[in-house]
């Protein structure tokens, strides 16, 4: 989340890859690469609630990357 909260555009889209470099030493779990839903912008959601704590909101995954849009 570190890294949105200094984005200064209104989108940004990260490979699966770069997200792994961001959070590491975790990494995403499979069903961040299977299931869009798994992306969905709910603070029921851990994952959800630190980008949409920092203005973004998940938009689309296309090609193995994500993109989220202020």
């Amino acid at each position: 989340t570190e890294s949105l909260k200094k984005e200064k555009t209104n989108s940004v889209t990260y490979s699966f890859e770069k997200i792994n470099d961001l959070i590491s030493p975790n990494s995403l779990p499979s069903s961040a690469y299977k299931y869009k839903q798994w992306w969905e912008n709910s603070y029921s959601h851990s994952q959800a609630k630190a980008w949409l704590d920092t203005g973004f909101k998940f938009t689309k995954i296309i090609d193995g990357s994500v993109t989220f849009e202020k």
